[in-house]
């Protein structure tokens, strides 16, 4: 059985940063405590996004179009120019996940930008920058068959 959709879509987007040359130490996927990162930065975390997915049919057949919401966060700690860098960071993802060859969902998939922010916590030692996207995944499916794109 193959992976649902989704976990398809969050691996083909870790797999593509993991892939370019960022200057990144790792690029994680769904880890349970970004901030404990500190020492492994600059990284990059790949999540489902707050919003999840939305699904609604299309017509009266059985086909399905699902959006689903994708969270990635460039995150850095140094002493100087912390954000800056995380955002410089979020430039070249968005210009890799921009062009979204790399999905799995087939070839009626959009890849796009829906909102950023930086987030900024100031700590003593280090600063950290987490730069955060929310990406929007369009793609569809047959009512039913949530692992296979059409």
């Amino acid at each position: 059985m193959a992976d649902n959709v989704q976990q398809q879509i969050l691996e083909a987007v870790q797999l593509v940063l993991k892939t370019a040359d960022l200057g990144v130490v790792d690029v994680h996927l769904d880890h349970p405590n970004p901030l404990s990162l500190v020492d492994q930065l600059p990284a990059i975390e790949v999540e489902a996004g707050p919003e999840g997915e939305t699904v609604s049919g299309v017509g009266v057949s059985s086909l399905e179009e699902r959006v689903f919401a994708v969270r990635v966060a460039c995150l850095v700690a140094q002493l100087d120019g912390y954000a800056a860098a995380a955002r410089s960071l979020g430039a070249a993802v968005e210009r890799l996940l921009a062009e979204p060859t790399f999905m799995p969902a087939g070839k009626k998939s959009r890849c796009r930008l829906n909102s950023s922010e930086i987030v900024l916590t100031s700590n003593a030692e280090r600063p950290m920058a987490a730069y955060q996207q929310i990406w929007r995944v369009t793609y569809f499916t047959r009512r039913g068959a949530p692992d296979i794109p059409f």
